[in-house]
């Protein structure tokens, strides 16, 4: 993208922002896994979240792709909270994500310890996606740029699907960004 897509910004908030706002109203705990530019992201996170500062941890790997982000923010939050029922993992560019549809998913996979609840947007099914506890080995174990994609095909008879459509907004490109600004009257 050429720039660190986390700062890009939305509603007066960098993208990262807007997304821990939004997972930290939800009542669970947020972790936030950084990579490249992660002193320029967790300093913006500082300013803004003062009061109510999620987890930060560096990925060193964060060259590898999505996979190894996962993978240190199970290893985290392992250490951090063990015994934690699941695993809601989101990313930051797909401002349209709303608190209301994360309690959905974790609602829809609660108390069926096999059951995965992604989200469905289109033909795709993908983030935010809740993993319960027991895809924890699962998940550590993941490799390549697909993040945990692999395992909603390979686990695909114990996925529940939770429509939002608005999830398909995401920004990879900048051109993406400029779209998704200029379709919501979004000035920079």
């Amino acid at each position: 993208m050429g720039q660190a897509k986390q700062l890009l910004t939305y509603q007066e908030d960098a993208l990262v922002v807007h997304a821990i706002r939004t997972a930290q109203a939800t009542g669970l705990r947020v972790i936030v896994v950084t990579g490249n530019h992660h002193e320029a992201v967790e300093r913006t996170i500082r300013q803004a979240l003062e009061q109510t500062m999620p987890d930060i941890m560096l990925n060193g790997e964060w060259q590898e792709g999505m996979a190894a982000s996962i993978r240190a923010g199970i290893r985290y939050a392992e250490q951090q909270v063990p015994g934690s029922d699941g695993y809601l993992l989101m990313t930051c560019d797909q401002p349209l994500i709303t608190t209301e549809h994360l309690q959905r998913l974790v609602a829809a996979a609660q108390g069926t310890p096999d059951r995965i609840a992604a989200t469905r947007y289109g033909d795709t099914r993908g983030v935010p996606v809740y993993f319960p506890a027991t895809y924890r080995v699962n998940l550590s174990g993941i490799t390549g740029d697909r993040g945990a994609r692999s395992l909603l095909e390979k686990f695909k008879e114990h996925v529940i699907e939770v429509p939002f459509e608005a999830g398909a907004v995401d920004m990879d490109t900048p051109e993406d960004y400029q779209a998704f600004s200029t379709k919501y009257n979004y000035t920079k």
